[in-house]
């Protein structure tokens, strides 16, 4: 698949104007993954006043995963998540791992509650970001 501005399959959004902290990327491109499971990799390239700037990265689709962002909040370097889990077991793991991660201070797991369909767990993590020493 070929992306570019001027097919109009990348967007330019009105953040890109602006000199103002946002979380809104300057440029916003979709890519239809349906249920097409695998490791996908990308090539991303601009041409700008100071040449040419390429990026490769990758990204893996799963059948099943441990948990399912639903909101993402930051502020000042604090983080709350909103996700939903299938297990309280894949919860606790997930907690774990961000207590252990060294990059996170604060991590506070906050309410579990059933989810609208009966068998998710909704549940948040909070944790503050660490700041460069």
């Amino acid at each position: 698949h070929f992306y570019s501005t001027e097919n109009e399959k990348i967007n330019v959004t009105s953040a890109c104007h602006s000199r103002d902290l946002t979380y809104i990327p300057d440029y916003l491109a979709t890519f239809e993954i349906k249920d097409k499971i695998g490791k996908y990799e990308m090539f991303l390239q601009a041409e700008t006043k100071n040449g040419i700037r390429t990026i490769k990265d990758s990204f893996e689709v799963r059948k099943e995963v441990l948990f399912d962002v639903r909101e993402l909040s930051i502020t000042d370097r604090k983080v709350r998540l909103k996700a939903l889990s299938d297990s309280f077991n894949a919860i606790e793991n997930i907690e774990k791992s961000f207590k252990n991660h060294t990059a996170f201070d604060s991590v506070v797991k906050g309410e579990i509650s059933t989810a609208a369909d009966g068998k998710n767990k909704n549940f948040t993590i909070s944790f503050d970001v660490k700041g460069p020493k």
